[in-house]
């Protein structure tokens, strides 16, 4: 009788297998297909990363989203006219000439000595180009701007990506420093790679000529003898063709004035006995800058500044290091007391950026290791960890292409740091699946296959939902929807990337 006991309470104790849940087919359908193929799963896992690493060396590395700016700008040069006639010969009639025009949203105009400007803001549902080009037309049509004025230039205002700004400085005065600088502005704009760069070197230079009232008496003369003498002499002038037996010479005089001292040899008579009276005979010519207040220093001495820029499909980490190689060189070659140096270097924060991703991404790729290593099995741990590297790598093989168009940015890193957490949540629950399924059943394909199906749907679902809370962001408008669309573009293909990784290449690792 106790042996008849001990034998039943033995049976009551024995662990009962759980049943396979026959309604899996694991015959068919994607998941299946990759599992039992494994050459198709490690090849689409190695055109992701190498695609992938690849991309990340050509890809573009800017530091804000390419933004589309909606605003039109205008400048009209008037010298010599004070603000009120400024206002009253441009500013005005250009206002009342734009109320006519469609998609001006706001209108921003400025009266200056010496020139007028402004900036119009246009709506969202007007195209900007086509409104640039009704703005051009209204005023074209003015006619009664004042004679003085120069021509206008209306444009687009167009994005500009910042690279960096450069000082020349050192115990030179102003004049010598904007000299200096003049050549290396040139020197730059001849570097490759450089498109965009701007020498700014302070007060304009300036040419004065102050006219003697007595000598005026003396010689007979009048301001505007005078005036007329240098409009006439100070020119250049075409003096027609010569016809040779080759073609034709084009004949031109070049006579423009350019420095003080050929100012001062313009002639404004000729008297009787055969000599002239020149300019600098009843002038004082002042060959200098012109007025007002120059304040620019650099570490305390006198500087002049440069700005480099880069244009929308260049990349601000190639622009600075051509910039820094002849920095470097450059510096050399300068006189004694005068330095070249860098600042605002924007690459600094995009690296950095750049930087604390990779360093996430390494701890999170530590993290998601331990844990399923600890727990579950090694091999698991491994590729589950995996997923990190083929889903970023696989959103940076797509975020190049044109219906995508997102660069590398301090924006699009922060997606990438804000979905580093996410992305291997759905890897995780396959794995985890697939490894119950291996211990209770047996270590075979078709229980892998099972285990990824059961949970596939709502980890799918799960997925999903995250996507479409980041969706919205690809259709913003409006120029700050570029930095939406950063966000939106990186998240949505890293969790697409995600799902990929999971159901296609995870479940051949296990088999």
């Amino acid at each position: 009788m106790s042996s008849l006991s001990e034998n039943n309470n033995k049976d009551d104790n024995a662990v009962i297998p759980k049943k396979v849940d026959e309604t899996i087919d694991t015959n068919t359908g994607i998941i299946a297909w990759f599992a039992r193929n494994t050459i198709a799963a490690n090849l689409l896992m190695a055109f992701i990363l190498i695609g992938g690493f690849l991309t990340m060396q050509t890809i573009d590395k800017q530091m804000f989203p390419q933004v589309k700016i909606n605003w039109i700008s205008y400048a009209a040069p008037y010298p010599g006219a004070a603000p009120q006639e400024v206002e009253e010969g441009i500013t005005i009639k250009i206002e009342e000439a734009l109320k006519t025009v469609q998609g001006l949203k706001r209108v921003i105009t400025y009266s200056n000595r010496n020139f007028s400007n402004g900036w119009f803001e246009v709506e969202l549902d007007y195209d900007p180009q086509v409104v640039l080009e009704e703005v051009k037309s209204a005023i074209d049509s003015i006619s009664s701007f004042p004679d003085g004025m120069e021509r206008i230039k209306v444009e687009r205002e167009k994005f500009r990506q910042e690279v960096m700004y450069i000082s020349l400085y050192g115990d030179l005065t102003n004049g010598e420093l904007k000299e200096l600088g003049r050549k290396i502005h040139h020197e730059i704009q001849q570097l490759p790679k450089i498109n965009i760069s701007e020498f700014y070197s302070g007060l304009g230079y300036e040419i004065s000529v102050e006219v003697s009232k007595d000598k005026l008496r003396e010689y007979g003369l009048s301001f505007r003898d005078v005036a007329n003498a240098v409009r006439n002499s100070s020119r250049n002038m075409s003096a027609g063709q010569i016809r040779a037996e080759n073609g034709y010479i084009n004949l031109r005089v070049e006579n423009q004035a350019y420095r003080g001292h050929e100012f001062e040899q313009i002639p404004l008579i000729t008297l009787a006995d055969g000599s002239k009276i020149l300019l600098g005979d009843v002038a004082t010519i002042n060959d200098g800058f012109e007025e007002g207040l120059q304040y620019s220093k650099f570490n305390g001495k006198n500087s002049v500044t440069l700005f480099i820029g880069a244009a929308d499909n260049q990349s601000i980490t190639d622009v600075a290091d051509v910039i820094n190689a002849y920095v470097e060189e450059k510096s050399e070659l300068l006189p004694q007391g005068v330095k070249l140096e860098t600042w605002v270097d924007m690459t600094y924060y995009l690296k950095g950026r750049l930087n604390m991703m990779l360093d996430n991404m390494k701890s999170g790729a530590i993290l998601v290791f331990l844990m399923p290593a600890l727990f579950l099995r090694v091999r698991l741990a491994f590729w589950v960890m995996m997923g990190l590297p083929v889903c970023f790598l696989g959103t940076l093989l797509v975020m190049p292409m044109e219906f995508i168009d997102v660069t590398i940015n301090i924006i699009s890193l922060f997606a990438f740091i804000l979905v580093l957490g996410i992305v291997v949540d759905d890897a995780i629950v396959m794995g985890e699946s697939a490894h119950d399924e291996i211990e209770e059943h047996g270590h075979t394909t078709e229980n892998v296959i099972r285990g990824v199906k059961r949970v596939a749907m709502p980890a799918t679902f799960g997925v999903l939902t995250t996507i479409a809370v980041f969706v919205p962001f690809l259709f913003g408008e409006g120029p700050s929807s570029a930095f939406g669309k950063a966000i939106g573009a990186v998240v949505v293909l890293c969790l697409i990337f995600s799902l990929i990784e999971s159901k296609l290449i995870l479940p051949k690792t296990f088999s």
